[in-house]
């Protein structure tokens, strides 16, 4: 459901309360310097936002 911006990788949970790209984390800068995170309550308030924007 997530995709990171740089290299379209997923994201997945980096911490207890933070996500983010899978490939940076797992394979290296090499094929992603993507080191960004976002915190679980942000990602959860902009996915709601999302979702009722796209059903009204």
């Amino acid at each position: 459901m997530l995709k990171c911006s740089c290299c379209e990788g997923g994201f997945s949970k980096v911490s207890q309360t933070q996500f983010g790209c899978s490939t940076a984390r797992n394979k290296g800068k090499e094929l992603c310097g993507n080191m960004k995170t976002i915190s679980q309550i942000d990602l959860e308030h902009h996915v709601l936002d999302a979702v009722q924007n796209n059903l009204m």
